[in-house]
């Protein structure tokens, strides 16, 4: 049994069933202004127990994540004019001069290469758009879990060790 703060995750040899009840359910907020990539993200969640709410407003991001104590955030790249590097660092900055507990935040990349840029923004995890179901899903799932804080980066749908980018491979999720 691997614990994650309050949360606990079992993975051992339970029936695929038992390990989607084990799976910590989250309370998410997606930061997108376009239609599809909101539309995208929902059909991933469905069904896996995720209260997600959606904002298409990157100014008002920060106060919406300390209003809902949301415990991930997922931010499009490309939003508004703000774009999701800022919009993470609004929703740190704000969350900080609260006091409040930090969200997850994860950030959905245009393409491999944006993943200087996630890095660089210091965000708790990435992935690829197009992503498939399973890739997002696990995702929002180990970052709602927490994760030890030397577990270092795990790439959804790539092998261990793998480098941090893979042309002509979608949906990889990073977490950092």
């Amino acid at each position: 049994m691997t614990h994650f703060g309050a949360r606990t995750a079992y993975f051992g040899h339970l029936s695929a069933a038992s390990r989607l009840q084990s799976i910590a359910m989250a309370d998410i907020l997606l930061v997108a202004d376009l239609p599809w990539v909101a539309d995208s993200v929902r059909a991933a969640l469905a069904g896996a127990g995720h209260d997600l709410s959606v904002t298409d407003d990157p100014a008002g991001a920060a106060a919406l994540t300390l209003a809902k104590g949301v415990e991930v955030v997922l931010v499009d790249l490309q939003v508004g004019s703000m774009g999701g590097m800022a919009v993470a660092r609004a929703i740190r900055a704000a969350v900080a001069a609260a006091g409040a507990t930090p969200p997850a935040v994860a950030l959905l990349l245009d393409r491999e290469a944006d993943a200087f840029l996630a890095g660089r923004a210091a965000v708790d995890g990435w992935i690829r758009k197009p992503f498939g179901g399973f890739a997002l899903r696990h995702l929002v799932e180990r970052l709602a879990a927490g994760r030890a804080a030397d577990a270092g980066p795990i790439r959804v749908g790539a092998p261990a060790g793998s480098a941090d980018t893979m042309p002509d491979h979608r949906g990889v999720a990073q977490f950092g």
